[in-house]
């Protein structure tokens, strides 16, 4: 089901908005939701990322400042 959100942008931004869209023979509101869309995996994936380091700094899954140095130093 779709909703109706509005919120306020640069003037610049609904320019290259409607740039993306009329490229791609697509509406502003396809454009943006496909943006949406993608930054929402991104954050969804980062979290994750940072709760899996989370759980290995409370296990005690972690390197000393001397080993991963060695790593990075390679």
């Amino acid at each position: 089901m779709n909703t109706t959100v509005s919120f306020r942008t640069k003037e610049s931004y609904k320019k290259k908005l409607d740039k993306v869209a009329k490229a791609q023979d697509r509406d502003r509101s396809y454009i943006i939701n496909q943006a949406i869309d993608m930054y929402l995996d991104v954050y969804q994936e980062r979290m994750e990322q940072i709760k899996k380091a989370q759980k290995q700094v409370e296990n005690g899954e972690v390197c000393d400042e001397n080993e991963w140095r060695k790593v990075f130093e390679k």
